[in-house]
């Protein structure tokens, strides 16, 4: 039986080829994910979350955007650093320290995507970096 090419059969979408590579690192992924648990990666990755606003509000120049603690938190933590251009201070944090960040217009600042994977460690890494771009 052949592929049926017109616009009402799904088959029209089987007209790509498949890479078994990707199929087979997705379904790796998918096992890992599970391996973990849903739940837990959310937990984590909140608690990364704030453990970095908690530090930002510390840093003097700073202003956290994100919401500290609440119920729709997320791994995205937006900052201003005072009299620092976010585009400038995001390429900085890459060509300086090879930290990865996102410059955002409206409103003009800077946003970091901590995930279940990031450690302390790069946390504090990306703690001191900020440092240096606030002086």
């Amino acid at each position: 039986e052949g592929v049926r090419l017109d616009g009402d059969s799904m088959d029209k979408f089987r007209l790509s080829t498949s890479s078994a590579p990707l199929a087979a690192g997705f379904l790796e992924a998918i096992k890992f994910i599970r391996e973990v648990g849903v739940d837990e990666i959310e937990a984590r990755t909140k608690e990364l979350a704030r453990s970095l606003k908690a530090r930002l509000f510390e840093l003097a120049g700073v202003t956290v955007l994100s919401p500290m603690g609440a119920p729709d938190d997320s791994g995205l933590t937006s900052f201003r650093i005072e009299d620092a251009d976010s585009k400038e201070a995001v390429e900085r944090l890459w060509q300086e320290h090879k930290i990865v960040a996102r410059s955002v217009e409206n409103p003009a600042c800077i946003r970091i995507s901590s995930d279940f994977f990031n450690t302390e460690e790069e946390l504090d890494k990306l703690f001191e970096a900020l440092q240096d771009i606030r002086n």
